[in-house]
């Protein structure tokens, strides 16, 4: 994360390498855990423990910094056609497992292809985009942003950042968007 004045994150904010060498500290994990894109982008560098550090390091900054009730983290395989849910702060609720195929619909070509964040800040401005708005609603949420993570001009993750009806002001809205930038 830069620290220089152009970052949307607030000063003061802890930087993603502390954030990480904390994490590192309280996981006993190593110096694996410094290069992002390429862990993300190739499951044989990338195991499920060192993942699972990784994405929670990633619910830990935004509890900090937009701030979250649910953080979820969809790894892409679009050559398959499939999404499986590789994080989740609420496994209950959303499990990690399985895949499931990419639907092609507006949410998908404004995230996935046009790479843009996607806000809905209340229940109905997500439409029919989350058929599982109900189980979202029930957990306190009615705010979602979904940003892209792109490498090589192709998205390969989009997390999911969800919190109570109304809650991204713009600059929490920024501060999520923020978020991919712990991947470069």
């Amino acid at each position: 994360m830069r620290s220089d004045s152009k970052s949307p994150l607030a000063p003061g904010q802890r930087s993603w390498v502390r954030l990480n060498q904390t994490a590192s500290k309280r996981d006993k994990k190593t110096e694996k855990n410094k290069n992002l894109s390429s862990k993300l982008t190739n499951g044989k560098q990338c195991n499920s423990e060192d993942c699972n550090a990784i994405y929670h390091s990633l619910f830990l900054a935004a509890e900090h910094n937009p701030g979250c009730k649910l953080l979820t983290v969809m790894e892409l395989d679009l050559d398959a056609g499939l999404a499986k849910r590789a994080y989740s702060s609420n496994p209950d609720a959303y499990p990690t497992s399985g895949t499931k195929p990419i639907i092609h619909n507006d949410w998908f070509e404004k995230v996935v292809m046009q790479q843009k964040p996607f806000l809905a800040n209340a229940p109905d401005q997500m439409g029919d985009q989350f058929p599982d708005l109900d189980l979202i609603t029930s957990l306190g949420c009615g705010a979602i942003v979904n940003v892209p993570v792109v490498e090589n001009g192709k998205t390969i993750l989009v997390i999911n950042i969800l919190h109570e009806t109304g809650f991204f002001t713009p600059e929490k809205f920024q501060a999520a968007c923020a978020l991919a930038e712990l991947f470069d």
